[in-house]
């Protein structure tokens, strides 16, 4: 499960960028961005002022038109305006900074494959991994000032609908929402034909798979017959999937490239009873992970408190890190906070 926390700096918007990869008996990939919108293109003299004014109210109804149009498709069972039912916006309990993970952490350049593979992925082991996305162009490129220039035109998938379609938004009505969204759990991308679509297809030249994971089933298969195995994220804070296992005894690797998630892991032992139990104020969303209830004590848990419990399953996603989860591996996360194009420590939360 992936979900999101803290916004970003003035002139950004909150969102998350990132490339994934799913790799037979071996790994996944996947990124994320956040911070706040500037306008990209306005006119702002003194004698175009009216216009250029009544241009931003126009494209503001705009995106929202497109932002309602693609709720209503992807939750059937609500309105648009139980989107912000809980009013998680105004909630910073539900994003607070978690307890030490007892994941390991690796750095990339001093931990050799061999031993990766011996000690994780034999092992069924989920790790995060320090320092292996540093030197990709994505770091520099997937900026919101240059995704928006490039690929602002192009559509990315935020959803599916009822019968499993595809709900899609233009990248620059996307932003917008990222921007002004008060949605509890907001609409995120989560994109698997990124690279195969006239125009974006640079998007896959920006990441390369990590030394760990070139040894891949998936190769031995023609391209258009693999299923889902690389995936394009973007996610405001509070965005995220539900706790899912990857199918056909796939693991996978994520790679956020800016901002922060929070992950939540549960080894396979843990019965489903004990991972789908929820407080009866949630709705299955990522955000909502933090609510777990627990089904020995009947009681809603804490923010972090089911560390306490076997398993130790709750986590954070520091920046520059890559996660590897182990096959088998339950798993989900939320956007917590993103800057598109900042790399300090002042992206972690105060």
């Amino acid at each position: 499960m992936e979900n999101a926390q803290r916004g970003g700096s003035a002139a950004r918007d909150n969102s998350s960028s990132s490339s994934s990869s799913r790799k037979h008996n071996s790994a996944t990939a996947n990124s994320n961005e956040d911070g706040r919108t500037r306008v990209a293109s306005s006119t702002r003299s003194s004698a175009s002022s009216s216009v250029s004014s009544a241009t931003r109210s126009s494209s503001s109804d705009k995106w929202r038109r497109k932002a309602k149009k693609a709720k209503r498709k992807c939750r059937t069972e609500i309105s648009t305006k139980q989107w912000s039912h809980h009013k998680y916006a105004d909630r910073d309990d539900l994003l607070k900074p978690t307890l030490e993970s007892p994941i390991d952490v690796i750095d990339y350049d001093s931990v050799s494959v061999e031993e990766f593979q011996e000690k994780y992925e034999r092992a069924a082991r989920p790790v995060l991994i320090r320092g292996c996305v540093s030197k990709w162009p994505a770091v520099r490129r997937w900026t919101f000032e240059r995704l928006l220039k490039k690929y602002g035109d192009d559509k990315f998938k935020c959803g599916e609908d009822d019968d499993g379609y595809a709900v899609k938004m233009k990248l620059k009505y996307y932003f917008q929402y990222l921007q002004n969204n008060r949605d509890d759990s907001p609409l995120y991308v989560f994109d698997t034909s990124f690279a195969d679509k006239p125009g974006k297809e640079s998007l896959a030249r920006d990441y390369e798979v990590p030394k760990y994971f070139k040894d891949d089933l998936f190769q031995y298969a023609p391209y258009d017959r693999r299923p889902p195995h690389r995936w394009f994220v973007i996610g405001p804070k509070r965005s995220g999937t539900d706790m899912h296992i990857d199918p056909l005894a796939t693991a996978a690797w994520n790679a956020l490239v800016h901002g922060k998630k929070r992950w939540v892991v549960f080894p396979p032992h843990v019965a489903k009873a004990d991972v789908r139990a929820r407080s009866k104020e949630t709705d299955g969303e990522a955000i909502t992970w933090p609510c777990l209830k627990c089904t020995k004590c009947n009681r809603t848990l804490a923010n972090g408190s089911f560390l306490e419990h076997e398993g130790k399953p709750y986590c954070e996603k520091p920046c520059y890190q890559a996660l590897f989860g182990a096959q088998g591996y339950g798993r989900g996360g939320t956007e917590s906070h993103k800057d598109f194009g900042s790399k300090d420590s002042t992206l972690l939360p105060k």
